[in-house]
């Protein structure tokens, strides 16, 4: 049996200013009630609005000389596919992602008469999202270099690939001077973006201004030309996939739960593996449903990033939890996983970071990935059978468990299927306890069934007897020329 998918999350609590817009980011996830002010513009006008900062030269060219409305409208539409992420859903996500950031660049950045879109800062955030954090001096006396004179300083550092470019370095310090009119403007002041720089410093009223700058910013070691040229690249528009896989590596940053997901994966029939995404939701979060979005980064950087948007996961209930499935064919090879959930109205999320393994496809006898199953029926109609529906595999409808324990009295159910070989097909399922010292103990005989087809389940009740720990389902199977494979199922009764 392939080795199951490994997971890890991690997250860090972040105060202040950078908080509240990660917070910010997170809900808007989910759509929100009311226009926005891209959505408000007349139509003549709309080209002048926020989306100035992601059109092209071409496009605003185009715009303006268009004469009706009905040729602006089909423009519009037309400007919003070609930035479609995920071609093929209802909803362009970058589209809905753009008037998120608009919105909150609008309701953040308010002091001065001017809309927070077209602020200094609003502009940034349109294009970038928040950064990773904030540093925030509100009487900081930069009156040391007259580009930037001022009192107050903002710096806004984005880590990792910031605005998701691969040709900035791996850390910007983007600089705000809070001026006399109360706006903070972008500054262009290489000092202001030095890593080795000291806020502290800049408050003590026992220095002069300029002397303090002397002693607390070391020697550029970059010229005013070269911020300007990284400046200028983070005010570009990315690319949107970029921009939505951006989001959840910022989101990665900030305080969230771990996120419950099961892997599994099957051989798709018409090529390829299948892998199966189920999600373990907590139940009565929220009001509303929760948002989810994956990203699959594939080792070989020669392939390109997978993305599933919350249009593909589809979510139920399921016995007083709530469960969510995507899925998709992949290639063989090494895949990252994060799956980031968001419940609207709300601060809680939940981060899953993890390995997905897709092997080469083997010849002879295989068994596929093993599910624990919550719930497993056959579908009423053949016309049901599907390996694209969540939930569906093959002509069986099956809702994993997701790590979550038996209780007492609760089946153990298992899906698997096989591969290869010659029917019919005998499976063996033999039953272990592990006892106080580590032994595993066969628990009775082995069940043993056979039948043709490729889709296989088993059940078995949970005694009320049973005692609460580990045990585990060894599964052997046969075909009829002594091919075989084997897996291990492990599960944990609790009281």
């Amino acid at each position: 049996m392939p080795d199951r998918a490994r997971s890890s999350t991690t997250g860090a609590a972040i105060v202040g200013a950078a908080a509240r817009l990660a917070l910010l980011a997170l809900v808007a996830v989910t759509p929100a009630a009311g226009k926005t002010a891209a959505d408000r513009l007349d139509p003549k006008t709309w080209i002048e609005g926020p989306v100035r900062y992601i059109a092209t030269e071409d496009e605003a060219r185009v715009y303006r000389a268009l004469s009706t409305d009905a040729e602006r409208s089909a423009f519009i539409e037309s400007f919003w596919r070609r930035r479609d992420p995920v071609a093929g859903t209802d909803e362009n996500e970058y589209r809905r992602l753009f008037h998120s950031r608009v919105r909150e660049a609008s309701q953040n950045f308010t002091e001065t008469a001017a809309p927070g879109w077209k602020t200094d800062r609003g502009r940034l955030h349109i294009l970038c999202g928040p950064p990773n954090r904030i540093e925030d001096e509100p009487y900081a006396d930069v009156t040391a270099s007259a580009s930037t004179a001022g009192r107050g300083l903002l710096r806004w550092v984005y880590e990792g690939k910031p605005c998701g470019r691969s040709d900035v370095g791996p850390v910007v310090i983007v600089a705000f001077v809070r001026t006399v009119d109360g706006a903070y403007r972008l500054s262009y002041d290489p000092k202001l973006s030095a890593l080795a720089f000291n806020l502290n410093n800049l408050t003590d009223p026992s220095r002069l201004a300029l002397d303090r700058w002397l002693d607390v910013v070391s020697p550029p070691e970059r010229s005013a030309l070269s911020v300007m040229l990284d400046m200028g690249k983070l005010q570009e528009a990315p690319h949107p996939e970029e921009v939505l896989l951006d989001r959840v590596e910022t989101i990665e940053t900030y305080g969230s739960r771990p996120l419950p997901v099961e892997l599994n994966r099957f051989q798709y029939p018409q090529g390829g593996m299948l892998l199966v995404i189920t999600v373990r939701l907590p139940a009565g979060a929220s009001s509303g449903q929760p948002s989810l979005m994956a990203r699959l980064a594939p080792r070989d950087t020669t392939r390109s990033r997978r993305f599933l948007t919350e249009e593909s996961f589809r979510i139920e209930e399921a016995e007083g939890d709530r469960v969510a499935q995507a899925r998709l064919v992949l290639d063989r090879g090494t895949w990252d996983l994060t799956v980031l959930s968001a419940e609207p109205g709300t601060s809680s999320s939940g981060l899953f970071k993890g390995v997905a393994e897709v092997p080469a496809p083997r010849e002879g006898l295989r068994l596929s990935d093993v599910v624990i199953a919550r719930r497993l029926e056959p579908l009423p109609f053949a016309s049901m059978f599907s390996y694209d529906e969540p939930y569906h595999l093959g002509g069986f409808r099956v809702v994993p468990r997701v790590g979550k324990p038996l209780r007492r009295q609760e089946p153990v159910t298992l899906f698997h299927e096989v591969y290869g070989g010659s029917g019919p097909f005998k499976v063996s399922y033999q039953l272990e306890g592990r006892e106080d010292d580590g032994r595993w103990t066969a628990l009775g005989k082995p069940f043993l069934q056979e039948q043709e087809a490729p889709a296989q389940g088993w059940s078995i009740p949970v005694g009320a007897h049973w005692p609460p720990g580990e045990y585990r389902v060894q599964i052997l199977v046969e075909d009829a020329k002594g091919l075989s494979d084997r897996a291990t199922v492990p599960f944990v009764v609790e009281p």
